[in-house]
Parts: structure tokens; sequence; C-alpha cells
């Protein structure tokens, strides 16, 4: 493909995803961002917007496996901030916070995420699950 047409980011970001599963990290990012880098140029982004969101959180994911908190969190933001009417980077980020033991910001983004998306299933789920795992918290410490 890319022989053919070297700006395809399609190319790259599948090229991305078969670094990262064939755990080349570092080609992996070097291809997610050169495929937002086309995507940046590209004359009609209305069509292709969910890349936008998409991308950093790909990259986000590699940093993760990398053990790269800081550069984890980066894309995460910046998948976040890409499209304030998508849901997925906030789910993503929430995900990260919830990992970390950051139950309250989590259900921050999770909040926000459903103002998006009122009726998202998943997204409610998450939130009670999370609800859940904050009262538990706040029983121990008052427990303690």
């Amino acid at each position: 493909m890319l022989t053919k047409n070297p700006t395809d980011y399609l190319a790259f970001y599948y090229r991305g995803l078969g670094n990262e599963e064939l755990k080349q990290f570092d080609s992996a990012i070097e291809d997610f961002k050169t495929s937002e880098n086309i995507l940046t140029k590209n004359k009609h982004k209305n069509l292709v917007k969910e890349y936008f969101t998409r991308i950093p959180i790909q990259i986000s994911r590699v940093y993760r496996k990398k053990q790269n908190k800081e550069k984890t969190i980066e894309y995460a933001d910046k998948a976040v901030q890409a499209d304030n009417e998508e849901t997925d980077g906030l789910q993503w980020r929430a995900l990260l916070k919830e990992e970390s033991g950051d139950y309250i910001g989590a259900s921050e983004d999770l909040n926000e995420a459903l103002k998006r998306k009122p009726t998202d299933k998943k997204l409610k789920e998450m939130r009670d699950g999370l609800t859940y795992k904050i009262i538990q918290d706040k029983r121990e410490t008052a427990s303690r």
C-alpha cells in the first residue's frame, strides 16, 4: 500500500497496529504519528474525524505497554481534546485513572462522556461500577 501511496494514513495506521501486535512499540508509535500528520493535511477532515481521537488512544495504549505513564496520560488527554463530541477518549482516560486509583477523576470523565451520550449503556455500566468502588473506598477509609 505504502509503495503505491506513501501518503495513505490508513496504511500507516494499520501498520502501526501490526507493529504494536509484534511488540515493535517504537515503530508502532512512529507509524501512528505519521498517520496523524498525514491526516492533519487531509482536505476532507470531517470524513476521517474519528481517527483524530482513535490515533492518540492507540499511541497512549502503546506507551502504556512501554510503561511510560507520563506519555500514556499525555496522549489520552490529546484524545479527549481532539473532539468535544466523542466519548472514546474520555472512556479511555477514565480507565487509566481508575487503574491508578483516581476514582474521582475517572468518575468525572465518565460523567462528561454521559453528557455527550446519555443513553450509552456501556458508559452507564462503567460509571455504576466506579461509583461502587468509590463507596467501598470511602467505607474502608472511614473504618480505619
